[in-house]
């Protein structure tokens, strides 16, 4: 299994869309980072037995939701996933440096990803 900014590819060679947040939160330790699938697509048999995979949809209530995977640093792939997040973040930051400066969710206008009020992941 490996993990790219926008996706985890399994053995079969297929890229699974996803996305990675980190913290802080609320009622979680500030290193975990969160997987969020893309798209509604589940996420394979093989991402299922290397993580806890959580899904509150409810089908008969009409709620939907994607896959979410709650990384913690004792994650045997937990180095894997940071790399990928950072890689993540700066593949967005390029994107968004091309479009010049935004509206933080700060209140300051900057180049995305310049933000100071981050918390920055490190790699035990």
């Amino acid at each position: 299994m490996k993990f790219f900014y926008n996706g985890i590819k399994g053995t079969n060679g297929k890229l699974q869309k996803c996305s990675y947040g980190s913290g802080p939160w609320v009622n979680l330790p500030s290193d975990v980072i969160t997987i969020y699938s893309k798209r509604y697509n589940e996420l394979s048999s093989e991402v299922h037995a290397a993580f806890k995979v959580e899904n509150g949809s409810d089908f008969q209530s009409d709620y939907f939701e994607n896959d979410k995977i709650r990384v913690h640093s004792s994650h045997p792939l937990y180095a894997q996933v940071v790399e990928a997040f950072h890689k993540q973040n700066a593949h967005n930051k390029k994107k968004w440096a091309k479009r010049g400066v935004c509206r933080c969710f700060c209140g300051a206008t900057h180049v995305y990803g310049e933000c100071q009020n981050k918390i920055q992941l490190a790699v035990a």
